[in-house]
C-alpha cells in the first residue's frame, strides 16, 4: 500500500512536534517534511511534492495564502487549513480568510481543536480527492 505523503506547516512548535509524531505513528502516512515558516513550507512543497499539506491558518499571519502559493508550486497536492476557530460561520471573513478556504476545490478545513480521528479522516478523504481530479 502507498503511503500518503503529508507535509506539515505551523508556527507553533508544540502542534508541529504533535502532529509528526502522531502522524508518523500511521501505517498509511508519511510525513516528508515538517517547517515552521512559509518559505521553507514553499520550498518543501516543491522539491517534496507532498499529496497533502497541512497547513496553519496562523503561519505567518496568513496560512490561507500559503495554501494558495503552494499549490502553484505543487498544482496536484490538497490543503488542509488548521484553524483556530471551531467552525466556519464562527468569524467574518474581514476578521478570518476561513470562508474563502472552503470555497477552493484544493483546500478543506478543520479547526485545531479537532480530534486525531477528525484529522485522520480529513486527510485520507483529501487523498482520495486528489486521486478521483
Amino acid at each position: 500500500m502507498e503511503k500518503v505523503s503529508v507535509l506539515l506547516a505551523s508556527p507553533n512548535k508544540t502542534l508541529r512536534q504533535s502532529l509528526e509524531r502522531v502522524l508518523g505513528h500511521e501505517d498509511w502516512i508519511q510525513v516528508v517534511g515538517v517547517s515552521a515558516s512559509k518559505v521553507d513550507a514553499l520550498d518543501m512543497a516543491k522539491t517534496l511534492a507532498p499529496q497533502v499539506v497541512v497547513v496553519d491558518l496562523e503561519l505567518e499571519g496568513d496560512g490561507l495564502e500559503t495554501g494558495r502559493q503552494i499549490l502553484e508550486v505543487s498544482p496536484d497536492a490538497k490543503i488542509i487549513v488548521l484553524s483556530p476557530y471551531d467552525y466556519v460561520g464562527q468569524v467574518t471573513v474581514k476578521e478570518s480568510p476561513i470562508e474563502p478556504a472552503t470555497a477552493i476545490e484544493s483546500v478543506d478545513w478543520l479547526s485545531k481543536k479537532s480530534s486525531l480521528a477528525d484529522l485522520l479522516k480529513t486527510i485520507s478523504a483529501t487523498e482520495k480527492r486528489r486521486r478521483v481530479h
